[in-house]
Formats: structure tokens, C-alpha cells, sequence
């Protein structure tokens, strides 16, 4: 007589309209076709062998029981479906300084239609004092000057491909503005602190003339920097006649000052310091102060050069200043590169800067020998 063997055909094979995955889930909900589905597989995962005493396990009816090779992350045995998760979402822009004293500014919206702006300023103002009786009142003539700003162009541009736009799972031209919103951040902050005032440059508080400075040459020691950190901050008192209100520093300089200790081995820059705590400190934008020194607030400010010989610290009066921009204005353009099928994304906004209403409450100490392993 022929034997005809009969296959059973697995309940979750291929083509079965049932998931092993949802069965799962439906169990958990007490579905019974499920639990019937899952304990059918089950059984359909055994293969019956020799009763071997060896094995590890058996069925009640003492049939021994062969399990599968576990799947794990290895290529055959189910590793290609351990797929990498890209958090595309997530991606970081170029690393760049932010904006830590163009924050301080507390920037205002620059108005539509103008090339420049000008305030009055008086170099010499009135007089008042003690009148004697029928005696003459006090008086001198005022002299006045131009404290202006060119408005300047600052902006960025780079060039992705069509199918780029297209295809990404993200909008690629969001993260590209982004960047170029980072970088405009940047240079915006070096033109407030270093610009040249010509060539489309702003004038930065670098290069306004009168200002206070300090040589820091001799600052290679804990000892002698402190002093004229203290030369820094009384030169703005002593001609501005009002307090500096914060520290520009170096990151590498905070630190290496945060650091350092006294001859009885006690932190400078101790939290029991006179003055505000960091937590009472105003931040700036997204920036918070690290200070004090002297009981004056410290931001650090990544776009002051630090490089292999020395850097510059500043004492300022933001409150003294004034700083406006534009909104930013994003354009994305096809036709110039639309033969190789790419766009052109830019950003560009206009500002103008006026940090000589008052220069002598500006004071810079210049050149500090860059500190040892810092």
C-alpha cells in the first residue's frame, strides 16, 4: 500500500495571512484564535527524536524536544534584519562659537529702508553746581559728534542637488539654514568684536578709538593676571565713571583662572566670592555667565582668537550699546545652477552696530601669554 504523507502547512509561514508579532499583542488581550495560533507554532517548532537521556527537555508524553538556533545579530541567523537606526533628524551642524556678547546686546529690528544710522553724542555736556545767592549759575558749552553704523551685509550661501531636496527623509534645506543661521552667529559676533569698520565691515569695540587697554603681556601667572584684570576693570570706572557690567574671556582663560590657586592653595575663583551667584547671573540668549570676577559676570566667548601665543579679554558695558538686524532672509534659487539640476540656498541679513556712544566704558586687555596647558 502507498504511503501518502500529508505536510502541514506552518501557521505562520510566508504566505499565512497571520503575524507571530500580532498574535503576540492579541494574546496579552486574551484573543484565543491567538493563544491557539502561537501554541499551534509551538508545537510545529518540535522535532521529534530518539528518547535520548541526554536531552534537556522533554514533553509530558517524554518525546524530547529540539529547539531551533536562537537568532541573534549574526548574518544567517537573522542579522540582516538587525537594521541600523539613522536619527537623520538629529544630525549636528558645524561646530561654531555662538553670540555671547551680540546677545547682551539685547539687538532691536532694524528699519526697512535705511543705509546707515546716527546718534548725537556729546563729548562735553552741561555743567551744574552750587549757586551762591545772586551769584552766576554754571555753565559751558556742549559739544556734540556723530555716533553712526553703515548698515552691513552679512551672509552665506551653499549649493545642494535636487534629488538631495527630493529624496531625504528630512527637509534638507531646514538643516542647511541652520547652519548658515550658525555661521552668520559667528561671524556676526567677531565683526562686534573685531570688525574694521571699513570694507563692509562693522566697527567692532576692538578698534573704536579712545577705548581703555590694557597690556596683558606680563600675564603668565595666576599672580600677575589678577592685578591687571583689575587695571582692566578700574580703567572703564575711572573714565566712564560707571562699573563695567561683564567679563568677555576665553573659554580656555575662564578655566585656566577657575583653576588656579592662591599660596595657601584656596581656588580663585571660589563660590564664596563676593558678588552674584552664576544662577543670579542675566543670561544671554542661550548663554549663561560662568563668573563672576570681581563680582562682575563672566561669558565665554568662543569667538575671541585663542590661539598658540595669547588672547584678548574685554570688560563692557552692554548697556551702552546699541546693536539691530534684520530677520534673516532665506532664498533658495534653481536657475543659476538648474543645468546640473542643484539649488542655491543663501541667507543674509543686514545689521548695524554703535558701540562708540561711549568708548571709554570699553576697556580690552590685550595679548595674554596663552597659560600652560590650556
Amino acid at each position: 500500500m502507498t504511503q501518502i504523507q500529508v505536510r502541514e502547512a506552518l501557521v505562520y509561514a510566508e504566505e499565512a495571512p497571520t503575524s507571530f508579532f500580532q498574535d503576540l499583542v492579541r494574546s496579552k488581550m486574551h484573543d484565543d484564535r491567538a493563544t491557539s495560533r502561537l501554541e499551534e507554532h509551538q508545537r510545529q517548532m518540535r522535532v521529534e527524536a530518539p528518547k535520548d537521556e541526554n536531552r534537556l527537555e522533554q514533553t509530558a508524553d517524554g518525546t524530547d524536544i529540539e529547539y531551533r538556533v536562537a537568532p541573534n545579530s549574526s548574518l544567517g541567523t537573522m542579522g540582516e534584519f538587525d537594521i541600523p537606526l539613522w536619527l537623520v533628524n538629529k544630525f549636528a551642524t558645524a561646530g561654531r562659537a555662538g553670540r555671547a556678547f551680540g546677545d547682551l546686546l539685547q539687538p532691536m529690528v532694524l528699519p526697512k529702508g535705511v543705509q546707515s544710522i546716527h546718534t548725537p553724542r556729546m563729548t562735553t555736556g552741561n555743567v551744574a553746581n552750587v549757586q551762591v545767592d545772586s551769584g552766576a549759575v554754571a555753565s559751558q558749552d556742549v559739544i556734540t559728534t556723530d555716533a553712526s553704523s553703515n548698515v552691513v551685509t552679512i551672509a552665506g550661501e551653499g549649493n545642494v542637488s535636487q534629488q538631495l531636496l527630493d529624496l531625504s527623509p528630512i527637509g534638507i534645506d531646514a538643516a542647511w539654514f541652520l547652519d548658515l543661521t550658525r555661521a552668520y552667529n559667528k561671524s556676526l559676533e567677531f565683526q562686534l568684536l573685531y570688525g574694521t569698520g571699513a570694507n563692509g565691515q562693522l566697527l567692532g569695540i576692538s578698534n573704536i578709538p579712545g577705548i581703555n587697554s590694557v597690556s596683558g603681556t606680563t600675564a603668565t601667572t595666576i599672580a600677575t593676571t589678577w592685578p591687571l584684570l583689575g587695571q582692566t576693570a578700574a580703567a572703564i570706572g575711572n573714565n566712564r565713571l560707571l562699573p563695567h557690567e561683564a567679563w568677555l574671556v576665553t573659554p580656555r582663560r575662564w578655566f585656566w583662572i577657575a583653576s588656579s590657586v592662591d599660596s595657601s592653595n584656596r581656588p580663585i575663583s571660589s563660590p564664596g566670592n563676593a558678588g552674584p551667584n552664576s544662577p543670579d547671573l542675566t543670561a544671554a540668549g542661550g548663554f549663561t555667565p560662568f563668573g563672576p570676577i570681581m563680582g562682575v559676570p563672566v561669558y565665554l566667548d568662543g569667538t575671541i582668537p585663542a590661539g598658540a601665543s595669547a588672547d584678548d579679554a574685554f570688560a563692557v558695558r552692554p548697556s551702552d550699546m546699541f546693536l539691530w538686524e534684520s530677520a534673516p532672509r532665506y532664498i533658495t534659487a534653481q536657475n543659476p545652477l538648474s543645468g546640473s539640476l542643484q539649488m542655491k540656498l543663501s541667507l543674509h541679513r543686514y545689521v548695524a552696530f554703535i558701540g562708540n556712544r561711549y568708548p571709554n566704558g570699553i576697556a580690552k586687555l590685550t595679548a595674554m601669554p596663552q597659560p600652560s596647558n590650556f
